[in-house]
């Protein structure tokens, strides 16, 4: 037999099933939280450290980000269709700061995350590409000094560890 999840218990992991500020969820636990871009290769868990070129990272308007300070960290939008996403109208900006291709990214949550091995550290990585992948921007060829805004970051109900 297959164990199959409601929308609704989806949404409720996700985060108030769509209401409030989702911190009875992963919507919460990511609250105020940064997006680092990396060329190469993906590791096989979120808990190893990134290994791959860093790119640069995506904030609130493309502006400074420190872990520890709400100010310019990403919230994400209530869960529609068991899935995460980019609040209407807010800018999701990656500041580039090594030229490279984007392969993946990793979400941060807010406290501070050196990048090292860790298994109490939350953090989501996910693929990044143009028409493809979790993370989509226009372009993931990226120049150093170029600021691309996230066309769409999506985390959807049923993610693997």
């Amino acid at each position: 037999m297959t164990i199959r999840y409601s929308t609704g218990v989806y949404h409720l992991l996700l985060g108030k099933n769509g209401a409030g500020d989702g911190g009875d969820g992963l919507r919460g636990q990511f609250a105020n939280c940064c997006i680092d871009f990396y060329q190469g290769t993906q590791p096989t868990s979120a808990d190893n450290p990134s290994g791959s070129t860093y790119l640069g990272q995506a904030t609130l308007g493309g502006l400074p980000f420190v872990h520890g300070v709400v100010t310019n960290g990403l919230n994400f939008d209530a869960p529609v269709l068991a899935t995460l996403g980019i609040p209407a109208g807010a800018q999701w900006i990656l500041a580039v700061t090594a030229s490279g291709i984007a392969n993946w990214c990793r979400i941060k949550a807010n406290p501070v995350d050196n990048d090292a091995s860790s298994t109490t550290l939350k953090r989501i990585d996910m693929t990044v590409g143009i028409n493809t992948g979790e993370c989509r921007m226009s372009v993931v060829n990226l120049i150093l000094g170029q600021t691309v805004t996230l066309n769409s970051c999506n985390i959807a109900g049923g993610g693997t560890v």
